[in-house]
C-alpha cells in the first residue's frame, strides 16, 4: 500500500489471498464502468447489488460524493492493489480461513504487510509447503525430504 495514503487501509486490511483481490478488482471494474453511465444512480446500484456489503460500507464511507473523486479513489484503489506483492504457498492441503490468517498474520508480522497468498494444492508433496517470493524458491516439502534422503528411487520392500 502506497506509505502516503491510508484512505484504502481498511479495505486492504481485508486482502488475504489473491483469489480475495481478483474479487476486489471486478468489483472496483464494476464501480468505475458505473459512474458514467446515463443513468444517475448506477454507481450506487451496483454499489448495492454486485460488491460484497462490507466493501460496500466501507466504500460509501471513504469515497467522494463526486464522480472524478470517486473515479479518482477507486483507481488509487486498484494501484494499491496492484503493488501487493504475491507469495506462492503450496501445501499438500487445502488451508481452512483460521489457517489462512494464521499464515498471513505470520507473513505480515515476519516478512512484509503488502503481501497477498497465493495458495495452491498439491497432494503430492505430502506436507510442509512450496514457497515462491520475490523469485526466491523454497521447498520445504516432506516429498523433498523424502527424495533428498531416498534419492528418488523406488525401492520394494523385503
Amino acid at each position: 500500500m502506497r506509505q502516503n495514503d491510508e484512505r484504502y487501509s481498511e479495505i486492504l486490511s481485508q486482502i488475504r489471498t489473491k483469489e480475495d483481490a481478483d474479487l476486489l478488482l471486478g468489483e472496483i471494474d464494476n464501480l468505475l464502468v458505473s459512474l458514467y453511465r446515463v443513468k444517475g444512480s448506477m454507481f450506487e446500484e451496483v454499489l448495492r447489488e454486485k460488491v460484497r456489503v462490507g466493501v460496500a460500507q466501507v466504500i460509501t464511507g471513504a469515497v467522494p460524493k463526486s464522480i472524478p473523486g470517486k473515479e479518482e479513489f477507486l483507481r488509487g484503489l486498484k494501484e494499491c492493489l496492484g503493488e501487493l506483492k504475491p507469495l506462492k504457498l503450496t501445501l499438500a492441503f487445502e488451508p481452512t480461513s483460521q489457517t489462512v490468517e494464521k499464515i498471513f498474520s505470520w507473513v505480515c508480522q515476519n516478512l512484509d504487510e503488502n503481501i497477498v497468498l497465493e495458495i495452491d494444492t498439491d497432494q503430492s508433496i505430502l506436507a510442509g509447503a512450496i514457497v515462491t517470493f520475490e523469485g526466491a524458491y523454497e521447498d520445504l516439502s516432506l516429498r523433498s525430504v523424502f527424495e533428498e534422503k531416498f534419492g528418488g528411487e523406488r525401492g520394494e520392500a523385503s
